[in-house]
């Protein structure tokens, strides 16, 4: 059964970053939340996949790259550099039921080999989701150095450290970097390497931090990791990270190789750089003799947070330590009420199959949730402060989830509710109003005030009203019942068609009391209904006037509406939360008359 979705713009002035409204009492039901971890028992440098359990909305994830590798070194009163701390990435994700997510963790630079009288090899890189780069080699010199010529036998240099690869979170059954994945946690920078004695190498640099805001896009970077430390006297530059490419495997910048050892120079080797678009290590006096080398750049790190909740970046390990990657899974579910704030509302025993039509959500514009009937709370974004406020949502057509839009196209995904892209880092010429969800729930329309329509997962673009020279602006849209096509209304009531939806009639040529705020389909498609600010009711085609509050003095606007799944009756929204229900449509109760903290934009079945 195609499901029918609200989308509505308030005409209010809409807040974000409200406290959290959804709580359970309010919403007529209770939950229960419960929390699952999953450590990655593969090996670092490899990819492991789990699936998320039943009822899981979210997921916070912690990922650390691997550290860097230390120097060698030359002799008992020096040491070569240490090798730098990896960053270490929290973040929250909205995830569904059976989410698929495949996590690679960063391996620890190859700790650097000390002198010993033969060619030394830099360390060794550590791999993961972007590898690092190797440690400088030793300078050797198979004799004695005599004003720049090497006579005989001898050596003794040690080399730099590796650098750490970097560990990474995908959601899907792979890792690539085509794949967007949702965390990219850098590794630490090698150590340089000690060439005389008195002489320390310099230490690797520390993994970088990412930004904390939500616009870093899946494509995105934080800023560049800490540069390696300078090496006592003199010595070569530490390597730059590993720069990503699509395999999500590049490897970082080998550190700079020191010179065969001569009288007049000798100069340290830099450490490799760590995991993921690193800073470049550096290196001091070049001139003087026996110089520690740099330590190698660390990478950066970068994350993005589908919940609101801004990522956190620390460090973690040193010398060579491997990176982990645990994921603990955060589920919600629905307890028999104790308590009911409208006794209308009619609660329903956990396992019970959710039925289209037995109850319904609304949303407030913090994306506070408010449950009634049979529906479920699988959580919202009350509590988080938002970029913009929210303006509509939709449910899965089996009502185990659901969708959230804010203004600037931010989607938030909760229950099996997939995230399938938005335009949230996008810049828009005009803000989003509503959404709408295709019928086997695998995707979704975006619609903006100027008829612009972005198409996401398996929602096919079918043309748009945003190159047209609107008398109004548009305020919702309806799919068709095979997603093959979709309508846009204005509010003036004027009605737009693309691909196979049909044109059954409009308000646009009337003089309206109030503005439209809403449209809904039928279940076949031959019909539409158009819904005001005051609760008027405008049907086209096969869809029935079932009554409207047209005539009513209400306390709010009227913002949203939702038909029954037959099309023989309707709902409508008020912003204070209350709800007017109209042919078969049954009331389960409403936050009419109950205290809110931002008004109500919508509601859906």
């Amino acid at each position: 059964m195609f499901r029918k979705t609200l989308f509505s713009v308030l005409s209010l002035t809409l807040l974000a970053g409200a406290a959290l409204v959804a709580l359970p009492q309010l919403a007529g039901t209770a939950s229960a939340s419960t929390v699952s971890t999953w450590t990655d028992p593969a090996a670092c440098g490899h990819t492991d996949t789990t699936t998320a359990p039943s009822a899981a909305h979210s997921v916070t994830i912690t990922v650390s790259g691997g550290a860097g590798g230390s120097g060698g070194g030359v002799a008992s009163s020096s040491s070569g550099g240490s090798g730098g701390p990896a960053s270490k990435v929290t973040v929250s994700y909205g995830i569904y039921t059976d989410q698929r997510i495949t996590v690679e963790g960063g391996c620890g630079g190859g700790n650097a080999p000390e002198g010993s009288g033969t060619q030394s090899a830099g360390g060794t890189p550590g791999p993961g989701w972007s590898s690092g780069g190797t440690g400088g080699s030793g300078g050797y010199c198979a004799g004695v150095a005599i004003d720049g010529i090497c006579i005989g036998t001898g050596g003794v240099d040690g080399s730099g450290g590796g650098g750490g690869g970097s560990g990474a979170v995908c959601l899907g059954p792979s890792c690539t970097a085509s794949s967007n994945p949702v965390v990219v946690a850098a590794g630490g920078g090698g150590g340089g390497e000690s060439m005389c004695a008195g002489s320390d190498g310099g230490s690797g640099g520390t993994g970088g931090g990412g930004s904390t805001t939500s616009s870093v896009t899946f494509s995105g970077t934080g800023p560049s990791g800490t540069g390696g430390g300078t090496g006592a006297t003199s010595g070569n530059t530490g390597g730059a990270g590993g720069v990503n490419n699509a395999g999500g495997s590049a490897a970082g910048t080998a550190g700079g190789n020191g010179p065969d050892e001569s009288l007049g120079d000798a100069s340290g080797n830099g450490g490799g750089g760590g995991g993921y678009v690193g800073g470049t290590g550096q290196t001091s006096n070049t001139a003087e003799d026996c110089g520690g080398g740099g330590g190698g750049g660390a990478g950066s790190s970068y994350a993005f947070s589908s919940t609101g909740a801004a990522p956190t970046y620390t460090t973690s390990g040193s010398n060579g330590a491997s990176g982990t990657v645990t994921l603990t899974f955060n589920t919600t579910t629905q307890a028999i009420p104790s308590v009911a704030v409208n006794p209308a509302a009619t609660p329903v025993a956990p396992g019970t199959p959710a039925s289209k039509g037995q109850g319904y959500w609304t949303d407030a514009s913090d994306g506070g949730i408010f449950t009634f009937g049979n529906k479920t709370f699988y959580g919202s974004t009350g509590s988080m402060h938002l970029n913009k406020p929210v303006v509509g949502m939709a449910a899965t057509p089996d009502d185990h989830g659901y969708w959230l839009v804010a203004t600037d196209g931010g989607i938030f995904a909760f229950g099996d509710a997939p995230f399938e892209g938005s335009t949230g880092s996008l810049t828009l010429n005009k803000p989003i109003v509503g959404m709408a969800t295709t019928s086997d729930g695998k995707g979704y329309w975006l619609v903006a005030s100027d008829g612009g329509i972005f198409a996401f997962g398996d929602a096919a673009f079918e043309g748009s009203a945003g190159s047209l020279t609107l008398n109004k602006p548009i305020v919702g849209a309806a799919p068709t019942s095979d997603g093959k096509g979709y309508w846009l209304v204005a509010s003036d009531g004027g009605i737009f068609s693309f691909g196979d939806a049909a044109f059954h009639g409009s308000a646009g040529s009337l003089a309206l009391n109030k503005p439209i705020v809403a449209m809904a389909a039928t279940p076949d498609g031959g019909g539409y209904w158009l819904t005001a600010t005051d609760g008027g009711i405008f049907a086209f085609g096969d869809a029935a006037f079932f009554g409207s509050t047209g005539s009513l003095t209400l306390n709010k606007p009227v913002v949203g509406m939702s038909p029954t799944p037959d099309g023989k009756g309707y709902w409508l929204d008020a912003s204070d939360g209350g709800i007017f229900a109209f042919g078969d449509a049954t009331f389960y109760g409403s936050m009419g008359g109950q205290p809110l903290n931002q008004p109500m934009v919508g509601m859906t079945i």
